[in-house]
């Protein structure tokens, strides 16, 4: 089978495009799954480049998010049966990452726990599932996992035309909450507002200004800035009433 594999950490040159990977033998618990879309998200990146303290166990087939269909079953496997639609969680719990501690979505075919698999709706495309685990369970996991927004909060939400960024303005907006995005940019920022928010403020490398004229704001990408230019920003600005919860690609608090 044709799978993009990492041998040696480096740029994304490291990549080979091999043609002949031997296809996945399904084992107890498992699923063999033929992968019709794997999305690559940041996270790749940081596997191909390496990332201090995380040993991957090279080489290895990259690809956190993936969906696709069943192709075998293994031993012990219930409730599912060979072509059903799934999407992958791409958190093993023996082992951890897809893509990263074992093989992942960038191939024809890949290796699945059974209890990392997630029915597909039939409106839903395989594209459209392999967008989400990644980007968009990061953002539920702090705004709904961890409860911090509530109805009629302020909700500042940093990199907001990230993937992270876009999921936390719906879910925001679904939470019943006043989303302000930010992001850098007049198309994004329309397709923002098309999203759901309430203002869309652009973003410079500095600070909202302390005079409440401006509306610029720190890029999530700098993150060392982050945390404390917002929160020294949020009165001057003339924030009030409820409580301001600032949400980025990186973190969420309250």
């Amino acid at each position: 089978m044709r799978a993009l594999i990492l041998k040696t950490h480096g740029d994304l040159g490291n990549l080979e495009l091999v043609r002949d990977h031997p296809v996945p033998l399904v084992v107890a618990g498992h699923v063999v799954i033929r992968v019709r879309a794997s999305s690559f998200n940041y996270h790749d990146l940081f596997t191909v480049k390496g990332m201090p303290g995380i040993r991957v166990p090279l080489p290895v087939i990259i690809g956190l998010d993936m969906a696709g269909e069943i192709t075998k079953l293994g031993d012990g496997v219930a409730n599912w049966k060979v072509g059903d639609r799934v999407l992958v969680n791409p958190v093993n719990k023996k082992k951890g990452l897809m893509g990263e501690m074992l093989d992942g979505g960038m191939a024809e075919y890949c290796l699945v726990s059974a209890d990392q698999l997630v029915r597909i709706p039939d409106r839903v495309s395989f594209a459209e599932a392999a967008s989400l685990p990644v980007a968009y369970g990061t953002a539920h996991r702090m705004l709904i996992t961890h409860n911090t927004v509530k109805r009629s909060d302020k909700v500042l939400i940093l990199g907001a035309s990230g993937g992270v960024g876009t999921a936390c303005v719906i879910l925001a907006k679904l939470l019943g909450a006043d989303v302000i995005a930010c992001a850098s940019g007049e198309e994004k920022l329309l397709r923002l507002k098309k999203l759901g928010a309430d203002e869309e403020w652009s973003t410079t490398p500095k600070s909202i200004g302390r005079s409440g004229q401006s509306r610029s704001m720190a890029s999530h990408n700098a993150v060392p800035m982050t945390a404390a230019s917002t929160l020294s920003s949020i009165s001057p600005v003339g924030i009030p009433g409820s409580p301001l919860c600032v949400a980025s690609s990186a973190a969420a608090s309250c």
